[in-house]
């Protein structure tokens, strides 16, 4: 493994613990995590969906689904610019 993957492992579970700390402060802690993780889901479907035409698209594999189901659209918003910037 990587620095850089290990970096992004790092960052992706405190940003995960973030939405459980978030998700368990509500009223509704379950309907929380469901509802970001099927709009995270929705969103990296769309962003793909529409990659030919926008120029951007991510693959669907068991990595960005995870990621976009446990981080949600911050999670997506990730894949995306790591897609820009690094190609990767």
């Amino acid at each position: 493994m990587n620095t850089l993957q290990i970096v992004f492992t790092v960052l992706s579970s405190i940003a995960g613990l973030f939405l459980l700390v978030y998700a368990f402060r509500t009223k509704k802690p379950l309907r929380t995590i469901f509802t970001s993780a099927f709009l995270g889901v929705v969103s990296l479907f769309v962003i793909s969906m529409t990659g030919p035409m926008t120029g951007i698209s991510v693959a669907m594999n068991v990595y960005t689904l995870s990621t976009s189901a446990i981080l949600g659209i911050p999670g997506v918003i990730v894949l995306v610019l790591t897609k820009s910037i690094w190609g990767v």
